[in-house]
């Protein structure tokens, strides 16, 4: 497989950090070797190499070395050719192997003809991002790539899915505390935490924003970053820096972790600009070198190299969608360029000073830029024009959107400013003491963080302009740290253990002032139930009362009654006497008259109807008198009666008459006792009252010690849990000596294992050699057979084709016969049809044995030609037997010498092999080492965790 040079890149390849900062990232990628082997089987001796020896070998072997390349054996793959080396580990498509057999990349392999197999290629490829592995049992080759993926997927808003990136477990012992601060060049906050990254002298400190504690230290060596960004994710914090005219270096964090994800640059002056894309593909740099690069974090590849700039590159930002790169220079330079392709796209000319800052906002219609002149621009990226500029400082050093579109921005006043969209000024917030350099909004934009040239920085409540506190840019060593905690702690428990005697002595007093309330609430109780008892007494003599009345008001009715009813009777006694009288005056003149008429009839019979009748009335006078003489006794009987029950009615009356006196008497006797019970049932609610009043002050005082002293153990808590914090801090610095000594132990044991891998991987060259050989003797066998057949088939050739001649003159006889009997027909037809030229029958007969006459004679001609062909096929077929005959004699020879050849190449694989254990014996002596530097992390770690305080 050829391969052609190809344009290699300026600067030096990713480097991939591997101090003690790296290790955990890589342990957490990169498990263990076996591991890798059990997830990516396929090696270069079992898969690879029969791929490569059946397309590539020919043009790729040791003699050859097409494009200086050779890919017969591991070893020789491993080196690369002219264009370097041929496959990257765990990176397939940055392997130029890959590429060109995938026919991703020229020149095409093979060449001028098709692709290979696409399960082949997969396999390539598979083995590429396995790591490289060699041989059955072999150890993956570690990625020279970022060990990350950091590529995203850039949303609208830009928020990561999920809890936003905070600081876990980090170092947080100073690389370095000096005599005083230095100037706050450098200062960035999350975009979606409350984080923000301080550059110290040879570290980056971050802060919580919400607490303002350290949260953590990312030592930086290579001496001071100038810049600091946070990705748009806010997992990943960049700092770019160095030493000036000497050194300058991009290190991307993973801000959880502490881990260098990668760095990049080798640049020979610090780096003054630079940012990470918005999806994590790109970091562009730049610096007193006046050229802006873009590199891809993938490979650390440089891709762009700018050169417009006509001094110090002084401050760079992707656009928040990624497309586009704002750059701006010492001179006042502004460009804007197209992220992916480095083409220019605007370039914007108004500052007549340095541009000290950019930042885009966050629809990316918006760049904001700050100059030494003092002026903030508004650019619009559509078509590169100025929408709004004012003077923001006598020199502006720094200017950044907030996500709600406002600005803040500081400058030489040693002021900081928060403007509206429009560059409207909304607060000034209080002076430093020196040049104002750095300033920032918090993530959700309530806090401004801005820094000075003295190291001074400080937090303001952007609501009110109230400074909530300071961040330090050079903080003392957790010892000293821990002595003023340790103070602070013994102080704030004496204060808890005065207000726990404070809160004691109010429970007491607020005991007894409840006992008191207590006693107050009985006598109150014992008073109301007195007055209660009082006022149902004379209740009871006021219903007593209301009863005599009503008794004297009944009897009186009754003895009424009984009066009106007597007389009522006696009158009708009276009148019954009367009618009495009368009826028997009525009745002895009826008898008188009935006498008179009975003395008449005795004289006159005439008179006899006048007696009967005069008889008839005297006895119904009688009759009547009879009965009035019954009413009138039974009247006179009620009468006597009704006037005898007057008197219980009379008696009633006198007895009401003596109860409502008594009621009267009874009243008057309760009046002064209900009094007497009132007034001392005001006398103990009065009491209740005032001792209401002081068990509630009571009760309020020792309400207010108990929080005092809530309050003051609550602080204690939290200072024993600082306290507790920076203890496991310190702890912490010996898990990450721990690291970084496993770290060096692990590359010891590499190193002595390297010998052991290169005669692993030589015995494994040598037995795929082998095996290459035996297929080879095994093909050998199979052509030895393929052409002993071809000889047995080439001496029975002469007899198939005398054979396949006489079939052919048999075939050509019967069809010359068959011709000529279509023929005599043909003629016979054609002769009856002349004779009888009117049938139409006969000539469309003559018509189609013409035809058939042609279509025989077509097939006679064609066997008279295979005929003359089988002649010359015996001749061929006698030919043929020598050549054979050659042919197997050459295949046995080389299946002799390809069979000898195996031999050979088994013999050097048992050498190969003898060689691995002398070689691998160091390591194995070593690796105990390494269990130990292993175990003494994991230990370390442990007992991290158990001090480490809980979140309160």
């Amino acid at each position: 497989m050829e391969h052609q040079d190809t344009k290699t890149p300026s600067s030096s390849p990713l480097k991939i950090f591997s101090t003690v900062f790296s290790l955990g990232l890589w342990v957490l990628v990169f498990p263990s070797s076996s591991g890798a082997q059990q997830e990516a089987a396929v090696n270069y001796s079992e898969h690879v190499l029969p791929i490569l020896t059946t397309h590539c070998l020919g043009c790729h072997n040791a003699d050859k070395k097409k494009g200086d390349l050779d890919l017969s054996s591991y070893s020789a793959a491993m080196a690369g050719g002219g264009s370097g080396e041929s496959a990257v580990a765990g990176d397939s498509g940055a392997s130029t192997l890959y590429k060109v057999i995938a026919h991703l990349a020229d020149p095409k392999m093979p060449p001028k003809k098709a692709k290979i197999p696409d399960a082949e290629i997969a396999v390539i490829r598979k083995w590429i991002d396995g790591g490289l592995i060699d041989a059955p049992g072999g150890k993956a080759k570690k990625s020279k790539g970022p060990k990350v993926d950091l590529t995203l997927n850039v949303s609208t808003t830009g928020k990561p899915a999920g809890p936003v990136a905070m600081p876990e477990d980090l170092l947080l012992e100073p690389a370095i505390h000096t005599v005083r601060a230095e100037a706050v060049i450098a200062l960035a906050a999350s975009p979606w935490a409350p984080l923000a990254a301080v550059a110290g002298q040879h570290q980056v400190l971050l802060y919580n924003t919400d607490t303002l504690e350290l949260s953590g230290v990312l030592p930086y060596p290579e001496r001071r970053p100038a810049v600091l960004r946070f990705s748009r994710s806010g997992s990943l914090l960049l700092a770019g820096g160095g030493h000036g005219a000497k050194l300058g270096r991009v290190v991307v964090w993973d801000v959880r972790t502490g881990d260098r994800v990668f760095e990049i640059g080798e640049e020979f002056d610090q780096v003054l600009a630079a940012d990470l894309s918005p999806d994590q593909t790109h970091v562009a740099l730049g610096g007193p070198g006046k050229l802006v690069k873009i590199y891809s974090t993938k490979d650390g590849e440089l891709l762009h190299s700018i050169k417009k700039h006509t001094d110090w590159v002084t401050a760079m930002e992707f656009s928040p969608d990624g497309l586009y790169l704002a750059t701006g220079d010492r001179a006042g330079g502004l460009h804007v360029w197209e992220a992916k392709t480095g083409h220019i796209h605007h370039s914007l000319n108004g500052h007549k000073g340095a541009i000290t800052d950019l930042s885009w906002r966050a629809d990316s219609t918006l760049v904001a830029s700050a100059s030494e002149d003092g002026q903030v621009f508004l650019w619009e990226l559509a078509n590169g024009t100025k929408v709004k500029s004012w003077q923001a400082h006598p020199a502006a050093a720094a200017v950044k959107y907030s996500r709600d579109g406002r600005l803040v921005t500081c400058g030489r006043d040693m002021l900081t400013r928060v403007w509206d969209g429009a560059g409207t000024k909304l607060k000034d917030f209080e002076a430093f003491t020196d040049l104002a350099l750095r300033a920032t909004f918090s993530h959700d934009g309530a806090r401004v963080i801005a820094g000075d040239w003295t190291g001074e920085i400080r937090v303001w409540d952007v609501a009110d302009g109230r400074r909530v506190g300071q961040l330090d840019t050079n903080p003392p060593s957790l010892a000293d740290r821990l002595a003023v905690e340790i103070k602070a702690l013994e102080e704030t428990r004496a204060a808890a253990a005065k207000r726990g005697a404070e809160q004691k002595a109010a429970g007491a007093a607020a005991a007894l002032a409840l006992d008191a309330l207590s006693a107050a609430h009985r006598k109150t109780s014992e008073s109301q139930t007195a007055l209660t008892a009082a006022e149902a007494k004379l209740a009871d003599a006021d219903k007593a009362l209301l009863g005599a009345a009503q008794g004297i008001k009944d009897a009186q009715a009754a003895l009424a009654a009984r009066q009106a009813e007597a007389a009522q009777k006696a009158q009708l006694a009276k009148d019954g006497g009367a009618a009495l009288q009368k009826t028997k005056e009525e009745l002895k003149k009826a008898q008188d008259a009935a006498a008179e008429l009975l003395k008449q009839g005795e004289s006159d019979p005439s008179k006899a109807k006048d007696l009967e009748a005069a008889q008839k009335a005297a006895a119904d006078k009688a009759a009547e008198l009879a009965r009035m003489s019954d009413a009138l006794l039974r009247t006179r009987t009620d009468a006597d009666l009704a006037a005898n029950a007057m008197g219980p009615a009379q008696k009633g009356l006198a007895d009401a008459q003596a109860a409502q006196k008594q009621a009267e008497e009874s009243k008057a006797a309760q009046q002064p006792a209900l009094a007497l019970v009132r007034q001392e049932s005001v006398q103990t609610q009065t009491r209740a009252t005032e001792a209401r009043k002081a068990a509630d002050t009571a009760t309020a005082a020792q309400a207010q010690t108990k929080k005092a002293s809530g309050e003051a153990e609550a602080l204690v808590v939290r200072q024993q849990a600082r306290v507790d914090g920076l203890k496991a801090a310190q702890f912490n610095v010996q898990v990450y000596a721990a690291k970084a000594e496993l770290a060096n132990v692990q590359a010891e044991y590499d190193a002595l294992g390297a010998k052991g891998e290169d005669a692993r991987r030589a015995a494994g060259d040598a037995e795929a050699k082998a095996k290459a050989g035996d297929q080879a003797v095994e093909a050998a066998q199979a052509g030895i057979q393929k052409a002993e057949a071809a000889v047995v088939e080439a001496k029975a050739g002469p007899a198939k084709a005398q054979a396949a001649l006489e079939a052919a003159k048999k075939a050509e006889a019967l069809k010359l016969k068959r011709l000529e009997a279509a023929l005599l027909l043909w003629q016979n037809l054609k002769d009856d049809a002349a004779e009888a030229k009117d049938d139409a029958t006969l000539a469309q007969a003559v018509a189609r044995a013409k035809e058939a006459c042609d279509l025989l004679q077509k097939d006679a001609d064609l066997a008279v030609v295979q005929t003359i062909a089988r002649e010359h096929g015996i001749e061929k077929a006698k030919t043929a037997i020598p050549a054979a005959e050659a042919e197997l004699a050459r295949t046995r020879s080389e299946a002799l010498s390809t069979a000898s050849q195996a031999a050979a190449l088994h013999a050097a694989a048992a050498e190969a092999a003898k060689k691995i254990p002398a070689e691998r014996a160091p390591a194995e002596a070593f690796k105990p080492r390494l269990d130990a530097a292993k175990a003494k992390v994991d230990a370390l770690r442990a007992e991290y965790l158990k001090l480490k305080p809980r979140p309160i």
